[in-house]
This record gives structure tokens, C-alpha cells and sequence, in this order.
């Protein structure tokens, strides 16, 4: 059975993420190191950029429509006039986004206007005294310190939030630690809290509804242990998804139709190389082909899995699309459902495993088809 935290923020994930799916056919997609866009650059439609983990991605001009980034170190200083989505190891925010914000990193700043809502899964979030929140903060992650105006309600987990600004409506939040309203708090409606330790309120800050104290239970650290172990692998084969679509669509077009039109062939080759590719492995390790060569191929062997894995949410997403509209698809749309349905049947017992482990093995074996195809 799902727990309650697990679901609320699953729920949470499918409703910020699906947008993109969406986005308009009228893209400007750029890859590299160290990309910018200057304060004189308009992207007329959607913007994608992909850096890598250790560089940074500067937008300092105007964005007219969604703009989706992917990297090290991700800044906005320019406007956006649609949704902004951030996946890397920090992301800073200092002009208006018109519509929804959602992040996943390490570290967020959000320093402007918010049109809608500002969705955040991260280490530690940062609203600034001079940023304004439309819509709802929702966060899950380590530490919130919210000093700026929210005219929805503040939602999420984490170990500790700060609140020291005004909130037009509730707040519901659940904190390892504790809940800290500051001087400048102003909650016009009520605060709901579940926590180990009581609110820490200052003497200035003002809550118009009422304060309810919710203690946890008895399995509540387990509960939060299980909802990150449990979601943590979603969102990692998620986003790694999504990268790797945004970089290879084609590659990945490619992989789909040859596991729709080889089905078996290819469900039997990824059968055949998990069952024997460790023996394989071993028998390089203590034979005398050498040490080498066998970590490389065990270390080849390993990639490959993981890879599959991930991938095998892109190639169920075709399968859905086959059933629902009769054409094998790999669009965002696809390959966001299949990813999160694929994820999803992990929580069903037997069955649920059962069909990862058959997605797993079909990409497996289509991905080893391709690679002898190319070597061929």
C-alpha cells in the first residue's frame, strides 16, 4: 500500500511535470558548455538548454513561451513569459516568470515575480524579501526559508521551514524539525503542522485561522524514510529520461520501432545477457583473458542495465501510445506518462514487478539489436 506522503507527492510530481508535454512546436533547443543569452536576445517560443553537470546556463534576455533548462548551474535574469522548469544542481531565478515555476535542484533562489505556482524538490529554497508568489509554494527537500510574499498557500516537507513574510492563505507543511514563523509572518488563514517539536513563533508575526499541531506517529520517521527511498528513483529515471530524450530524440525514435517490430526477438536477447552476462564477466575476471577486460566488461554490463532501466520508461510510453492512438509515439507527452506509469507499477505487488523487469529486459535487448546493427 502507498503511504500517504508518498502519494501526496507522486500526485504533486504528475501535476507539475505533465505541462510540459505541452509545449508549443515553435522551439530553439541549445546544447554545449557555458550557454547564454544576452540582455538583447528574444527567443520568440520555447526555449530547451542542456549544459553539462559542471557548467552554467545564463538567460538574461526574453523567453516568449515555456523555457526548460538542464544543467550545472542554471540562472534567469531575463523574463519569461510562460513556465519555467529547472533540473540541475542549482537554480537562481531574478526576473518575472508569468505562469508556474518548477525546479529540481540542489539549491534554489527565487528572487522575482512568480505568475502561478512555484514547485520545488531540493536541498534548500530561498525566497527572497523582493520575490512575489501568485499561486502556491509547494516544496519538498531540506530547508525553506520564505521571506517573500505568497498569495496562495504554502505546501510540502522538509526538515525545516521559515516563513517570515505574508501568506495569503494556509499553511500545511510536515517538518523533520520544526516550523519557524518569523517578525514578519503574516498567514491570513490557518497553520497546520505536523512536526516532533511545537510552531517557533515570534512575537510580531500574526495568523488569522487556527494553529493545529499535529503530532507524528510512532512510524513517522519511517513514513519519511519511505517516501524518499520510494521517490527518489522516480525522479531520477524521470529527469534522466527527459534529458536524454531532449538530446537523442532521434536516437530514441530509432530504439521505439525497433522494439515494436522486434518484440520478441529483442525481449530474448535482453533475457539472454542478464542471465548470462554476469557469468560471462566472472569467468573473464579468473580466466586468463585478464582483469581488465573483465571490469570492463562487468563495468559495460552494469551501464547497460541502468540505462535500460531508464530508457524502458520511453519504450512503455510507446506501447501506451500504440494501445490509445494506434501510433507508437515519442513525444514529452509519451515518454512523461510511460516513465511515471512504469515507475508507478513498482508499487504493485508481483504484477507491478513483473512488467518493469519485462520493459527493462525489451530495452535491454533492443539497445544490444542497435549496437550490433551499427558494429555489423
Amino acid at each position: 500500500m502507498v503511504k500517504k506522503p508518498v502519494l501526496g507527492l507522486l500526485i504533486a510530481v504528475c501535476t507539475v511535470i505533465l505541462p510540459v508535454s505541452f509545449a508549443s512546436a515553435e522551439t530553439v533547443v541549445r546544447t554545449g558548455e557555458n550557454i547564454a543569452i544576452d540582455a538583447s536576445e528574444v527567443v520568440a517560443g520555447d526555449y530547451y538548454v542542456s549544459v553539462g553537470p559542471l557548467s552554467a546556463t545564463t538567460m538574461s534576455g526574453k523567453v516568449d513561451g515555456d523555457m526548460y533548462a538542464l544543467g550545472g548551474t542554471v540562472t534567469v535574469n531575463g523574463e519569461i513569459t510562460k513556465d519555467l522548469f529547472i533540473l540541475g544542481g542549482s537554480g537562481a531565478m531574478y526576473a518575472t516568470v508569468t505562469d508556474d515555476v518548477r525546479i529540481v535542484a540542489g539549491e534554489v533562489t527565487i528572487g522575482e515575480y512568480v505568475g502561478g505556482d512555484l514547485f520545488v524538490i531540493g536541498g534548500v529554497l530561498k525566497v527572497l524579501s523582493s520575490a512575489t508568489i501568485a499561486g502556491d509554494v509547494i516544496f519538498y527537500g531540506g530547508t525553506a526559508d520564505i521571506e517573500g510574499v505568497v498569495k496562495g498557500s504554502v505546501l510540502g516537507a522538509s526538515e525545516t521551514i521559515r516563513i517570515d513574510g505574508a501568506v495569503g492563505k494556509n499553511v500545511n507543511v510536515e517538518t523533520v524539525q520544526k516550523l519557524t514563523l518569523g517578525e514578519k509572518a503574516d498567514i491570513k488563514g490557518y497553520v497546520t503542522y505536523t512536526s516532533a517539536q511545537a510552531l517557533e513563533r515570534a512575537q510580531n508575526a500574526t495568523v488569522v485561522g487556527e494553529i493545529q499541531h499535529i503530532q507524528p506517529t510512532l512510524l513517522g520517521g519511517e513514513e519519511r524514510e519511505i517516501t524518499v527511498m520510494s521517490v527518489l528513483p522516480l525522479l531520477i529515471a524521470l529527469f534522466t529520461t527527459l534529458a536524454l530524450y531532449l538530446l537523442f530524440r532521434r536516437h530514441l525514435e530509432a530504439m521505439v520501432i525497433r522494439a515494436q517490430k522486434h518484440t520478441l526477438k529483442t525481449s530474448l536477447i535482453g533475457l539472454a545477457v542478464l542471465f548470462f552476462g554476469p557469468a560471462l564477466c566472472v569467468l573473464m575476471l579468473v580466466t586468463g583473458l585478464g582483469l581488465f577486460i573483465g571490469l570492463m566488461a562487468l563495468a559495460l554490463f552494469v551501464f547497460g542495465v541502468i540505462l535500460s532501466y531508464v530508457l524502458s520508461g520511453v519504450v512503455f510510453g510507446s506501447y501506451l501510445a500504440k494501445w490509445f492512438t494506434n501510433h507508437p509515439k515519442v513525444t514529452l507527452l509519451w515518454v512523461v506518462v510511460g516513465t511515471l506509469a512504469l515507475q508507478l507499477m513498482l508499487f504493485v505487488p508481483i504484477l507491478g514487478l513483473a512488467v518493469v523487469f519485462a520493459f527493462t529486459t525489451i530495452t535491454l535487448g533492443t539497445l544490444i539489436l542497435g549496437l550490433y546493427n551499427l558494429l555489423s
